[in-house]
């Protein structure tokens, strides 16, 4: 068993004690609010669902070594980018800080190709627009520069 399935199971059993063991919260004067007992359940079932994929990963499919993300120029840019999206939040706000940051990272520590590229914004696009609708919408979180 590689250390990618050994993994997957590892976290495919801690999915299952949080989605399943995650203690009942019963608030009476709650108006069926579920509260804090969702959230474990939640990340349960997204861990669950990853773990899954991760255990059924096949090794051969990775095209890099673990040398070019491992080098000092990487490394750089990569404690570079945190304060570079703080200052990137501040300015331009929410979706274009952190889809800037995850197109980045992305590109930083994976493919360098064409195809790659495009699949990385297209995931950074989705995912910074997808968390600013539930971050502003669903839980009314003040965050500068949500677009819609």
């Amino acid at each position: 068993m590689t250390g990618a399935r050994l993994m997957g199971a590892v976290f495919f059993a801690l999915a299952c004690v949080l989605t399943f063991a995650a203690p009942e919260a019963m608030h009476i004067d709650a108006l069926g609010d579920p509260g804090p007992a969702l959230l474990p359940r939640i990340v349960g079932v997204c861990m669950g669902v990853l773990a899954v994929l991760l255990f059924l990963q096949n090794p051969q499919q990775q095209a890099f070594a673990a040398e070019d993300i491992e080098s000092p120029v990487i490394i750089a840019l990569s404690l570079l980018a945190i304060p570079v999206f703080f200052a990137l939040f501040q300015t331009l706000g929410y979706t274009i800080a952190v889809g800037l940051y995850l197109a980045v990272a992305c590109y930083l520590l994976g493919l360098h190709n064409r195809e790659a590229m495009f699949r990385y914004v297209l995931v950074a696009v989705a995912f910074s627009l997808t968390t600013g609708m539930v971050f502003a919408r669903l839980l009314d979180l003040p965050l500068p520069g949500v677009l819609p």
